[in-house]
């Protein structure tokens, strides 16, 4: 029954001990990947001047989304209905716009 006992007592330890290195093993892990984080927690992009739309006079932006490296700008215009264009983040040019007007 001793025997026993000391068996049961040494598996508990073996599993204390196992739990606290796995425990130490995810803080370390965890702390490197924060250290190797942009610190605003975003991927840094090249700069790029000030951009001109060319977006007639009373449009305005209706929604924004971000997909990949590429901005997509829902704009309402005056008299004209809606344009979607499409603005590369890594180097701000517009790469395209489809407009949507109403049919007949």
């Amino acid at each position: 029954m001793q025997l026993l006992k000391g068996i049961v007592i040494a598996m508990g330890l073996a599993i204390a001990i196992g739990i606290g290195v796995l425990v130490y093993v995810i803080v370390v892990r965890s702390g490197e990947m924060i250290e190797d984080a942009d610190p605003a927690g975003e991927a840094r992009l090249p700069s790029f001047a000030a951009r001109n739309l060319g977006l007639p006079a009373g449009s305005r932006v209706d929604k924004m989304l971000v997909a990949g490296e590429r901005l997509i700008l829902t704009v309402l215009v005056p008299d004209a209905g809606q344009r979607i264009v499409v603005i590369d983040l890594a180097t701000g040019q517009e790469l395209g716009a489809i407009r949507l007007e109403a049919g007949p």
